[in-house]
């Protein structure tokens, strides 16, 4: 009886709220208590789609449906959130790794540096500036020009070899200089080939664990 008592009340509760609100005296609390529940709803329903829209591309990568440009551009976004992370200590060695061989391939087609359409092939592929440093170029930078020097003064005395140099906040330059033979039997400093990479660049080189 008294949970029959107790429908009719608020079915009686529910028609005064009606009639209330139909007069204009306030606003109808069982609309009012709908929007509160659909704005709570919108607003879980927004979040769930966006963790199953997540695990879905998740899920996508592990079953191996996703296209190579799909897992490129997921292994760049992930390799970035990780720049920061990366030490210094392993940042230089995956950059002298991944610049040797970029001037492994550099000296397969040109170690002169004459064919540029070739070395910018290179270097488009690659990802990185491909350039020569040579001693009368005016337009090198003061760390370059402190290379350059180094070489030619290392040449004569027979140790000289390749470098790694941080080149502002997001780049590292790597050279290694190029010698020629003087008819005496001793080496004159040619040029040095200069491969300048973005910090982006290098953590993408390195393997994922």
């Amino acid at each position: 009886p008294n949970e029959h008592s107790n429908l009719i009340g608020l079915s009686k509760y529910a028609r005064v709220c009606d009639y209330c609100w139909t007069l204009g005296f306030s606003p109808n609390p069982r609309q009012f208590e709908w929007h509160r529940f659909s704005s709570r709803f919108d607003g879980n329903f927004n979040l769930y789609m966006r963790r199953f829209l997540i695990l879905g591309f998740i899920a996508g990568a592990c079953t191996g449906k996703l296209s190579d440009e799909q897992r490129q551009k997921l292994h760049e976004g992930m390799a970035t959130q990780d720049i920061k992370r990366v030490s210094e200590a392993d940042l230089q060695a995956a950059a002298w790794d991944y610049a040797k061989a970029v001037v492994a391939d550099v000296e397969k087609v040109d170690i002169d540096m004459h064919s540029k359409l070739k070395i910018d092939s290179i270097a488009a592929s690659r990802h990185v500036r491909i350039y020569s440093l040579i001693p009368a170029d005016s337009a090198l930078r003061e760390i370059e020009k402190q290379l350059v020097d180094a070489y030619i003064t290392g040449a004569d005395v027979g140790s000289v070899g390749d470098n790694l140099q941080k080149v502002g906040e997001d780049s590292l330059l790597y050279t290694k200089p190029v010698f020629k033979n003087r008819p005496d039997g001793s080496q004159q400093f040619s040029h040095a080939i200069g491969i300048k990479m973005a910090r982006k660049t290098i953590v993408l080189s390195m393997p994922t664990q």
